[in-house]
């Protein structure tokens, strides 16, 4: 028995106006408070609440 693995859905970069999207390469789960991505991480958050 085989599992058959999800598609990752598509990304919709600029669907509403304003929007922008942020990739963290080799970034993982829970990245707002893993030690190295959590500083980029809320340093892009905060940049994005002051607009």
């Amino acid at each position: 028995m085989t599992a058959e693995r999800a598609r990752p859905r598509p990304r919709r970069r600029g669907a509403a106006p304003g929007t922008t999207g942020k990739v963290y390469e080799g970034g993982p789960h829970g990245i707002a408070v893993v030690p190295g991505y959590k500083e980029r991480f809320n340093k892009d958050l905060l940049e994005f609440l002051k607009r």
